[in-house]
């Protein structure tokens, strides 16, 4: 009885012994959680449009496409053949009533959506005439009744840009103001300078009209450029002179200019 005793005094002591030393440890921190990285697959929408002959092939089914991508062949979730309907009268083209309307037209993945990009800077006011009624002719023989365009300039972004269906307003535009195009120009060497631009009337006379002399380099030449303001001008002949200063001294060039509305 007494060795049970002892044995039961010294295993109560033994374990108050180890509560105090758990007690005066410092507390243990949680273990570390590794970080998680999560990953996932997302659709991929190709569009394709096969020809032959240069007329469209419209019997293909999923099985006659291969997707790879980095090298890996990847599988064909959906397959879908879509039917762009031919351009037709004005009145078969309903435009968006709203903002958000047109939107979600142009998020449809069957429409289909033209921007027409004036790139002013870079094009002259010549060329900017010639283009304008090719320009209309392609959008009345391209554009289907579900087809969405719009027109763009430098100075506008994304969001200013308004996509329709009808393309009367777009023409007009066109037509109108055919002079967004403002740029003369006249190639020259390295040592070249901007020197004075002026307009000239159908009898070489100098008119006001503002002309800015500026420079650009492409890839393959440098040039000398005067850009025009020629939205006020009535219609008629006219001409423009681009001039330059360099080692070898003047340099110029006469661009004739027809104005028509």
């Amino acid at each position: 009885m007494r060795t049970l005793r002892t044995s039961s005094s010294t295993l109560t002591a033994a374990l108050l012994t180890a509560t105090l030393l758990a007690a005066q440890s410092p507390s243990q921190q949680p273990p570390v959680q590794p970080p998680t990285f999560r990953s996932g697959s997302s659709l991929v929408r190709v569009d394709v449009y096969p020809t032959r002959d240069g007329q469209p092939v419209t019997d293909l089914t999923a099985g006659d496409f291969e997707i790879r991508e980095d090298g890996a062949p990847q599988k064909v979730e959906s397959f879908e053949h879509v039917v762009i309907r031919p351009a037709g009268p004005a009145s078969d083209r309903v435009d968006p009533n709203t903002q958000r309307e047109m939107l979600q037209a142009a998020a449809n993945p069957r429409n289909r959506v033209f921007v027409i990009f004036l790139d002013a800077p870079n094009v002259s006011v010549t060329g900017s005439h010639d283009i304008a009624e090719p320009l209309i002719r392609m959008i009345n023989r391209i554009l289907g009744p579900d087809d969405l365009v719009g027109v763009m300039t430098p100075d506008m972004s994304a969001s200013d840009v308004v996509l329709a269906r009808r393309t009367d307003v777009t023409e007009e535009q066109l037509r109108k103001h055919w002079t967004w195009g403002g740029r003369f120009g006249l190639p020259v060497g390295p040592d070249a300078k901007p020197g004075t631009g002026r307009m000239l009337d159908r009898n070489g006379q100098p008119m006001a009209v503002p002309v800015t002399m500026g420079e650009r380099v492409d890839a393959q030449q440098r040039w000398i450029t005067a850009d025009l303001a020629l939205a006020s001008l009535a219609p008629g002949d006219y001409a423009v002179e681009v001039r330059t200063t360099g080692p070898e001294g003047e340099a110029g060039i006469v661009t004739a200019l027809r104005v028509v509305r």
